[in-house]
C-alpha cells in the first residue's frame, strides 16, 4: 500500500506547483499592466513633466529653435537639456544633464532634498545616486582631472536618454555641467523640453 500512495502523490503536488506557478504569473501580468496603465494616466510617476521633446542627438539645439519655442503662445515652458554620456563624478564616468530654463517654470520630479540652483550643486537620479554611494550633503568632485568640489542638493527623476532611463544621470545647472566639463561635446546629446499652453 505504501508504495502506492506515494506514486499518486507526485502528480498532485505537481499540479499544486503548476496551479500556483500560474496563479504567479496572471498577477505579475495584471500588475505589470496596471503599471503601464498608471505610468501612461500619470506620466509625472517617472518623472515627465513636459508634453514634447525635440531631440538634436549630437548636435546643440540651435539658438533660432530656442528663440521661436520662446515667442510661441503654444509653448507654456522649455528647458534645454545638455546631457554628458560620462562625466567624471569622483573619478566614474557618469551621465549628467546640465539645464537651463529657455522659458516659463517646468520644476523636475524632486523626491528628496532639492534642485541645484548654481554651479557648484548636482542632485542625482536615484539609482545613480545609489550606484556611487552618495547621499544628499556629500561633496564631490565632478569633471576631468580633480574636477571641482560641488555638493548633493537632491534625488530626482530625469529625462530617459538613448542610453539611460528616468532612474538615472546626474543633474546640474547648464553653467555647472559647462564649467566642469567644457561645451558640448560630441559625447553627449541636447534635448528641448516644452511644456504645451492649457
Amino acid at each position: 500500500g505504501e508504495p502506492g500512495r506515494g506514486r499518486r502523490a507526485v502528480p498532485v503536488r505537481s499540479a499544486l506547483v503548476g496551479a500556483i506557478a500560474g496563479m504567479i504569473g496572471v498577477v505579475g501580468c495584471l500588475t505589470f499592466r496596471a503599471g503601464i496603465q498608471d505610468a501612461v494616466h500619470e506620466p509625472r510617476r517617472s518623472g515627465v513633466v513636459w508634453d514634447f521633446v525635440l531631440a538634436a542627438g549630437e548636435a546643440v539645439v540651435p539658438r533660432s529653435t530656442q528663440q521661436a519655442v520662446t515667442r510661441s503662445r503654444d509653448v507654456a515652458a522649455a528647458v534645454d537639456a545638455r546631457w554628458e554620456r560620462a562625466v567624471p563624478v569622483d573619478g566614474r564616468p557618469t551621465p549628467t544633464f546640465g539645464i537651463r530654463t529657455v522659458k516659463g517654470s517646468m520644476p523636475f520630479v524632486v523626491l528628496d532634498g532639492r534642485a541645484p540652483d548654481g554651479p557648484d550643486e548636482i542632485a542625482f537620479a536615484p539609482t545613480t545616486l545609489r550606484s556611487l554611494h552618495l547621499a544628499i550633503g556629500d561633496r564631490v568632485r565632478v569633471g576631468d582631472g580633480d574636477g571641482r568640489a560641488v555638493t548633493v542638493v537632491g534625488e530626482a527623476l530625469l529625462p530617459a536618454t538613448s542610453h539611460t532611463d528616468y532612474d538615472q544621470s546626474g543633474w546640474m545647472t547648464a553653467a555647472g555641467l559647462t564649467r566642469a566639463v567644457g561645451p558640448p561635446s560630441d559625447n553627449g546629446e541636447d534635448y528641448l523640453l516644452m511644456k504645451w499652453s492649457p
